[in-house]
């Protein structure tokens, strides 16, 4: 059977919810651990060049997310 791009089947709506709720996790370690370099920033303990990697990092694996998340966003 051929589904229309904006049907939602129950197997579609558990894959998007799965995502979504692993999506989040990812955002809120990534958030946390933004907010914990900046709190521990002056620490002598803080590796600041790794800190600054995985946020680097962080920041170019996702930028073309980001853009396909206005596309979509800005259609509805």
């Amino acid at each position: 059977m051929n589904e229309k791009k904006g049907e939602t089947t129950p197997e579609k709506f558990e894959k998007l919810a799965t995502a979504g709720e692993k999506t989040a996790f990812y955002i809120r370690t990534i958030d946390d651990f933004a907010h914990w370099v900046t709190a521990n920033i002056m620490s002598t303990s803080i590796d600041v060049e790794e800190c600054i990697n995985i946020l680097e990092d962080y920041i170019k694996s996702n930028e073309h997310i980001i853009q396909r998340i206005n596309k979509v966003m800005s259609i509805s």
